[in-house]
């Protein structure tokens, strides 16, 4: 598994609320490249943003 470069995915939250969530990693440490089948995992990489009013923009 990997993540893909500049994919954000958007979340409506049953509060209304919409979140914006990009994953940036699957393994620890977020290394450049994965040689190892045995690196550790999963250790998850994550950028959000949660907007507070409900708005779509």
């Amino acid at each position: 598994m990997q993540a893909i470069k500049n994919r954000t995915y958007v979340i409506k939250l049953s509060s209304g609320k919409y979140v914006k969530l990009e994953l940036i990693s699957i393994y620890k440490d977020n290394p450049p490249a994965v040689n190892d089948l045995y690196w550790p995992t999963p250790y998850l990489t994550f950028c959000y943003f949660v907007q507070e009013y409900g708005s779509k923009t």
